[in-house]
């Protein structure tokens, strides 16, 4: 079995990750993240505050728009509302129901 020799060295093509796709899974940045950004708040502070249980990767999550519950959702509008003490919405953190 003979290869290509052009092939043999080619380095592999890698998909573009820079643009957004259009992944059911993936709604982009998220509001919550330029809200935390707006307060200077780490996804610890959320955690820490949180009334139910929330990790960390929850809260990443949330940030860069991979697809989340309605039930992780709430968990981090409740945590957000909590360390802003702001009357926050589910709009106010995203752009799409889980």
């Amino acid at each position: 079995m003979d290869m290509d020799p052009d092939r043999k060295n080619a380095e592999p093509t890698q998909p573009d990750l820079s643009e957004s796709s259009d992944s059911p899974f993936d709604k982009g940045l998220q509001p919550l993240d330029r809200l935390m950004q707006e307060h200077n708040l780490q996804n610890h502070d959320l955690v820490k505050v949180a009334p139910r249980f929330l990790t960390h990767k929850m809260v990443q999550k949330g940030r860069t728009g991979r697809r989340l519950t309605a039930k992780v959702q709430r968990r981090l509008l409740e945590a957000a509302r909590q360390v802003t003490g702001a009357p926050l919405e589910w709009a106010d953190l995203f752009n799409y129901r889980g």
